[in-house]
């Protein structure tokens, strides 16, 4: 039915042009018995059907019976002769005619042409037959008498046509030029006349005068045909006739010169409406056009948009693929060839004036259009939906099939041949060519792709435009498919949604990474990752920022350019601009923060470290192949990475501390904890201060070991440069280049910084380091102290001491360091000199994590409005709260001790007892090495405060040390190192202990027992030891000046001393005093207050007897501090006045005695 179809029309265009021949210059027709018989015969042959059969065989023709106008007889002139004939009657056609077109068209010559043309292969006809109808429409197309006839049917479009008009008559080059302006011919006969002419020129390349001209070169180099007249050579060429040379220049499209190739962009463009004018794929194509598309009706390139969709199906033969392939090709290098396609955008092209200046305009490629018409879409402009559906087909078709991209045939057909060989349909060679551009995780080699095949895949896919719909990849759609469903099948196609979808479940490791899926998006996203301009919501929200701040092109495509921008530093020029706060569009700073989580996942998406570090990968980082282990193996090799690399490191780790989300790994480990600890952060989006959090939370009972490992990794690599610190780095940049310009890692800038503001502290002056960056540097230091693998310097320092003393203790939780302390006076010189330095910056800077971390609870309820380095103090006065930790507890009273050992860790004491220290304790300086102080300048102190000579700030914090050390001797280390061996032998019951029965030096004891054990061991002389006599008396004295800092004593009167002793004021020994009268006058009194001072009074006596004065400075002094001062001044004053009197009357004699000498 479709050749009757095609007959019938056939028959009706020549019947009309016979009509307005006839109207116009019937003259002209009838004196060309040729034209005339042509016409004639059509007419003939308009109520003729005859059956159509694929193959060749000879025809039972069934005339239909329907009344026909008579047939006049008419013969044909066949060049070289005289004779007339009819094509059914010639000697060479008349055979075939019989065998394929029957005798119902006999008469009609144009019908045997289109059956003998159109309906029969071109092997099936004999050459004799060919070369009989060659010469037949050879003069058809050059007879100056027919193109006469074209001159009256198209006389009004020729006057239009300047260059058509202008040619010279019977050179064949008129109806060409007609048929290359039919765009711009208005009239309906001279259409219908060209319509017809067409299917005869374009079946043989030598009817086209034009062509044959300009290709006469090409169709030698390339091998696509040979001249000659004669029979002999037509049968040498018979591969070249009907068309088959115009088939051949076609497929070697690219290697034309510049006038054939624009010769062949007309034709192509010319046979766009009608399949049947490309006589090679006509051929090609015939019996898969009877298969797959017979409802289609031929024009307006329906039928090659038909044979395009069933392309990869299994039905379609391998001839007609390759001619598709071919035409494609075509349409890449002049979209008009595509009829359907410059149809349904030709309104857009011309608005948005996509086919911009220049002498080629005329063929703009397929890659210039739709980048013209993409970037409108993409900057907000409308483009007509029938044409966005003709775009997005031929989107598909690039990512289908890498045959239809000349560029990419060309350009990359060493690499195919080599790498992707064979692989078939439905865009797997494009896939494996891009995945051999990706270098995999753990490779060492460089990418295996050539440069121009690199740049060639970029073109195609952004003219595919492929990160906008993942529906464009054929290849994506059948490997996601499943996944889309699962994961993402709630959000709309387009605007690169589903796309998105993908990548975020791909980041949180929900797809595999091995999975095909993840496979294809990758190899996308390695392409998307080197020009911004692929991810199209990235290019919608940020073009203006990307060219107002990083020199990007403001637009998708320059005009009369389809060259991309090289682009793979604008992403990170815009994330620099967005961390440093500059202006930069909200939506813009959500879509790079998106985009740069997903190019963290490996190095393959961050070209600016990865073509940097390409040696470095291979030489340190093989192993790891992970999401992020890339990345993280460069940041562990910092220090030994080339120049370049480094520097590429750097910049990245830099970023990825502002934004957490950039550490892949850490993110993937540490979700769930950020969802426990840092929810608000997470809601307010502060990326920046998720980080401090974390390691704030790092060593909580609920944190999961993977994320600490993570966060402590983050902070081990941001030692290596300060700048690997953000938010140290913003607040502390000037203090660094002012004062330590000259360091680099964050460890030593920190040492630096703490230094200068522990000297500011130290002697009083204003501070040098400003405020916010005091408060960074004290998270810092806290880090430090939390594990001694974050101080680099210590860690080395104490090497030998850690694998003596604290080898069975793993780091963190700030346990080493801890240890260390506890064995203090057997480390090593080195170790023990810079231990002394961080404890005393965490004293002043309140920069003690193990205070910190095990009081977090107590500081939120007693000390919440403390200042850091006043925590300890507050912490101090709350510690007998019924309610306060246990565990708090025991490291209040660590510090105490540690304060106590060595004056200079207490700033409070110095700061008290600022004069007194070199006043009175200048001697005990002088006489103790700095690292050896255990006390000493405490105890210098204490003895001062029992002759009331200290300053009335220093005497009351010595009064404080004196009552707590009262509580737990441990606070009074010269006791404490005097009395170890007797504690640990005679007074192990009063020390608190553990299921194994070893003295837990942890727990402190709270009621003073060990003390009065040592008094209980000194009444019964069982103290061996006479420095812990001494000792033991020293405190028994002590006990003597006050009697609050007894607080045993105090306790047992406390009701005795609200009773009788209100009215005294404390100090001086004065309530004591009361406590002694009152005993001496047997007031009543409570028992267990009397009983408490009769002991006392005792311990006093013995005190004296173990204890006494070895001079008479300590004579005086012990005796101006004793409650009896009142009796032994009396006492003295007695002795004095006996002495004096005596001194009278001795004084008398001996003058007497004198005299009497003299005498």
């Amino acid at each position: 039915m479709a050749a009757y179809r095609r007959v019938g029309l056939l028959c009706l265009s020549a019947l009309t042009l016979l009509q307005t021949f006839s109207c116009v210059t019937s003259k002209t027709l009838n004196k060309d018995p040729m034209i005339n018989g042509g016409f004639n015969n059509a007419n003939n042959g308009m109520n003729q059907k005859r059956p159509f059969q694929a193959r060749p065989a000879v025809v039972d023709h069934q005339q239909q019976q329907q009344p026909q106008q008579p047939a006049q007889p008419q013969q044909h002139r066949i060049a070289g002769t005289g004779s007339l004939v009819r094509i059914a009657e010639s000697p060479e056609c008349r055979g075939d005619v019989k065998r394929f077109c029957g005798s119902s068209i006999a008469q009609n010559n144009f019908g045997l042409m289109d059956c003998l043309q159109n309906e029969v292969k071109p092997n099936e006809v004999t050459l004799e037959c060919q070369h009989f109808l060659w010469q037949y429409k050879k003069n058809l197309t050059t007879d100056i008498r027919f193109e006469s006839a074209s001159w009256e049917v198209c006389k009004h479009d020729l006057e239009m046509l300047e260059e058509c008009r202008k040619l010279k008559a019977g050179e064949g080059q008129i109806i060409p030029c007609l048929m290359e302006n039919q765009h711009n011919i208005s009239g309906q006969h001279c259409r219908q006349f060209l319509v017809k002419m067409e299917s005869i020129v374009f079946s043989d390349y030598r009817l086209l005068k034009p062509l044959l001209d300009s290709c006469h070169t090409d169709i030698v180099a390339t091998k696509c045909g040979r001249f000659g007249s004669s029979l002999q050579a037509e049968q040498e060429a018979q591969l070249h006739s009907h068309g088959a040379v115009i088939g051949c220049l076609e497929d070697n499209i690219k290697k034309l010169n510049g006038s054939c190739r624009f010769q062949m962009m007309r034709i192509a463009e010319l046979q766009a409406d009608d399949y049947h004018l490309d006589r090679p794929l006509f051929y090609a194509c015939r019996d898969d056009r009877e298969r797959l598309c017979p409802e289609t009706p031929s024009g307006g390139g329906r039928i090659y948009q038909c044979l395009f969709r069933h392309k990869f199906e299994r039905d379609m033969s391998e001839e007609c693929r390759q001619r598709l392939i071919i035409r494609q090709r075509l349409i890449g290098e002049n979209y008009k060839a595509d009829k359907t396609l410059s149809d349904a955008c030709d309104e857009d092209i011309k608005q948005y004036k996509c086919l911009g200046g220049g002498p080629n305009l005329m063929f703009a490629k397929r890659a210039a259009i739709l980048l013209c018409l993409e970037g409108v879409q993409k900057t907000g402009g409308h483009v007509a939906g029938k044409c966005v559906a003709e775009m997005t087909e031929w989107r598909k078709s690039l990512m289908s099939d890498y045959q239809i991209s000349p560029e990419i045939v060309v350009d990359c057909q060493n690499e195919i041949g080599t790498l992707c060989d064979g692989l078939g349909a439905g865009g797997k060679t494009l896939h494996c060519l891009m995945s051999k551009a990706r270098r995999k995780p753990g490779e060492r080699h460089d990418h295996v792709l050539g440069e121009i095949c690199m740049r060639a895949i970029e073109d195609l896919l952004k003219e595919a435009d492929v990160g906008e719909d993942f529906r464009i990849d054929q290849s994506l759609v059948e490997a996601c498919s499943d996944s889309v469903i699962k994961y993402c099948g709630d959000i709309p196609a387009g605007d690169a949604r589903v796309m998105g979808c993908l990548m975020e479940k791909l980041e949180k490791d929900i797809l595999d990474n091995d999975d095909e899926c993840a496979e294809h998006l990758l190899e996308i996203q390695y392409f998307v990752a080197r020009d911004f301009k692929l991810d199209h919501r990235v290019y919608k929200h940020c073009h203006k920022d990307a060219a107002r701040l990083c020199g990007a092109q403001d637009k998708w495509v320059v005009q009369g350019s389809t060259d991309l921008d090289p682009g793979p530093l604008v992403l990170p020029c815009l994330y620099r601009h967005i961390v440093h706060h500059d202006k930069v569009e909200r939506s813009c700073r959500n879509e790079v923060k998106r985009v740069m989580r997903t190019r963290a996942m490996s190095i393959n998406l961050m070209p600016e470290i990865e073509e940097q570090c390409i040696q470095d990968l291979g030489q340190f980082c093989s192993e790891g192949t992970g999401q992020g282990e890339e990345l993280r193996c460069l940041q562990d090799r910092y220090d030994e990475l080339t120049g370049d690399c480094q520097e590429a490191v750097s910049n990245f780790t830099e970023a990825e501390d502002a934004d957490i989300n950039l550490d892949v790994i850490l993110m993937r480990a540490c979700m769930p904890m950020i969802k426990i600890f840092c929810q608000d952060m997470l809601d307010e989006e502060d990326e920046e201060d998720i980080m401090e959090c974390l390691i704030e939370n790092k060593n909580h009972a609920e944190m999961n070991g993977k994320c600490a490992a993570g966060i402590e990794h983050h902070q081990l690599t941001s030692l290596k440069d300060f700048r690997f610190n953000h938010k140290f780095k913003e607040n502390c940049k000037t203090s660094v280049l002012t004062y330590c310009k000259d360091k680099k890692t964050k460890y030593n800038v920190v040492s630096c910084l703490s230094e200068i503001v522990r000297n500011d502290t130290l002697f009083e002056e204003k501070h040098r380091i400003t405020k916010p960056c005091r408060r960074q540097l004290r998270f810092e230091l806290l880090q430090r102290s939390e594990n001694i693998e974050l101080d680099p310097d210590l860690k080395k320092a104490c090497q030998r001491d850690k694998e003596e003393f604290c080898d069975h203790i793993e780091p963190g939780r700030a346990k080493v360091i801890e240890c260390l302390k506890k064995h203090q006076k057997k480390l090593t010189k080195p170790c023990k000199k810079l231990l002394f330095v961080r404890e005393e910056v965490e004293v002043k800077e309140g920069a003690d994590y193990a205070l910190m971390n095990n009081c977090k609870k107590m500081i939120k309820v007693y000390c919440p409005h403390s200042e850091p380095h006043q925590i300890l103090d507050c912490l101090k006065q709350h510690q007998t709260e019924d309610d306060f930790d246990q565990r708090c507890h025991r490291t209040v009273i660590e510090r105490q001790i540690m304060q106590n050992k060595d004056y200079r860790l207490n700033p409070q004491l110095q700061e008290a007892c600022t004069q007194d220290v070199p006043k009175f304790c200048r001697s005990a300086l002088a006489k103790t090495p700095s690292d050896l102080m255990e006390g000493k300048v405490i105890a210098c102190l204490k003895k001062q405060f029992k002759i009331n000579r200290l300053s009335q700030k220093c005497e009351m914090y010595i009064r404080e040390v004196i009552h707590d050390a009262a509580l737990d001797y441990r606070q009074d280390p010269v006791l404490a190192n005097a009395c170890k061996d007797t504690i640990k032998e005679q007074c192990a019951d009063a020390l608190v202990q553990q299921p194994d029965n070893k003295v837990n030096e942890a727990v402190p004891d709270e009621k003073g027992a060990v003390e009065e054990c040592l008094k209980k061991l000194l009444k019964q002389k069982k103290i061996k030891e006479d420095t812990c006599a001494m000792e033991v008396s020293r405190i028994i004295a002590e006990g003597q000046i006050d009697v609050h800092i007894d607080p045993l004593l105090h306790s047992a009167c406390v009701s005795d001393i609200r009773h009788h002793c209100s009215d005294v004021k404390p100090g001086q020994g004065q309530v004591m005093s009361c406590l002694l009268s009152l005993l001496e006058d047997n007031v009543r009194i409570t028992p267990a207050c009397k009983e408490k001072l009769q002991q006392r009074k005792e311990m006093w006596e013995l005190a004296a007897k173990v204890a006494p004065p070895e001079s008479l400075k300590e004579v005086m002094e012990g005796m101006s501090t004793s409650p009896s001062r009142n009796y032994f001044l009396g006492v003295l004053v007695t002795i004095i006045g006996v002495i004096f009197i005596m001194g009278l009357s001795c004084g008398r004699v001996t003058k007497r005695v004198r005299l009497d000498k003299n005498k």
